[in-house]
């Protein structure tokens, strides 16, 4: 099948007036952990042809009508949906939307390489800030560790590892907290992240509960992705101690590396993308926007 030839049994379809339909490509796989790649961040994934959402309600099927009484049935959105911040201000676009369990995501995260956040709590909020400059020092000796490391396999011929290692640091910067937000007054219920650098940044999303079913019966989940490009002061964030992150306003970006990454672990069974107007001015708190005004729709198996 044609990806994208196809709307889920039980949604709106989705027009597309002015779309060719595509056969997928290979999936990409993941990024590595061990580094942030500007140029695949920057390839979209391979997908489907764009589509645009209409208003209408979905057709009354014999799988629908089995889902509804259950859960709320799932249309893809008129219109581009916003996080909040923990103040009340608009923040992330939702960028993606799975369909499956909670497990299955998470499953499918984990085998991506991304790690679920520590709970953004007093306590873990605590340890993380007492990792970081733990965890700079490590950095530092370690880069000096390769300068001599090097020099002595030039003059030995021989290889050896001065690095220092320390898992338990290495753990809690891997699952640095995440600031909560909230999605039609919901929290996001999981957070997740890759390529953690304190100081320089990370990948990570949030995860939320639209309360809803597909007409097939799988459950819908709202996905804001982001990428954090640094530190900066916030006076409004005492709990993490007056920092916060500064983030990617375009986050079309983060998009394509999260939908890539799902796709690369073979575990999307449909991919496809239609066209949200999220609106011209950027998020409030964060300045972050889609340049392209589409959100993708994945199906997991």
């Amino acid at each position: 099948m044609k990806v994208g030839d196809k709307p889920l049994v039980g949604t709106t379809p989705l027009s597309q007036p002015d779309a060719k339909s595509s056969t997928s490509s290979t999936a990409a796989a993941p990024e590595k952990n061990t580094g942030w790649s500007a140029k695949a961040r920057r390839t979209p994934p391979p997908s489907v042809a764009t589509a645009t959402t209409t208003a209408a309600k979905p057709q009354a099927t014999a799988a629908a009508s089995n889902v509804t009484a259950k859960a709320p049935l799932w249309v893809p959105p008129s219109a581009g949906q916003w996080t909040l911040d923990a103040h009340g201000v608009q923040s992330d676009p939702v960028n993606i939307y799975v369909h499956g369990s909670l497990d299955q995501l998470k499953q499918a995260l984990g085998k991506a390489g991304w790690t679920e956040a520590a709970v953004n709590n007093k306590a873990d909020n605590s340890a993380y800030l007492k990792a970081v400059p733990e965890h700079e020092g490590i950095q530092a000796w370690n880069k000096l560790d390769n300068l001599a490391e090097g020099a002595w396999k030039k003059l030995t011929g021989k290889t050896v590892d001065l690095d220092i290692h320390d898992s338990k640091n290495d753990a809690t910067i891997k699952s640095m907290p995440v600031s909560p937000q909230t999605l039609d007054g919901q929290p996001n219920i999981s957070s997740w992240e890759n390529n953690n650098n304190p100081l320089a940044g990370r990948d990570h999303l949030r995860i939320f509960d639209t309360g809803k079913v597909d007409g097939q019966g799988n459950h819908v989940w709202a996905v804001a992705a982001s990428r954090d490009t640094g530190i900066k002061l916030d006076k409004n964030r005492p709990e993490q101690g007056f920092l916060n992150h500064a983030v990617e306003k375009n986050t079309d970006l983060e998009r394509n590396t999260v939908v890539s990454a799902l796709e690369g672990t073979g575990n999307v069974g449909e991919t496809r993308q239609f066209k949200l107007n999220f609106g011209d001015a950027p998020a409030e708190a964060t300045g972050a926007k889609s340049n392209d005004s589409q959100a993708y729709d994945l199906v997991l198996k």
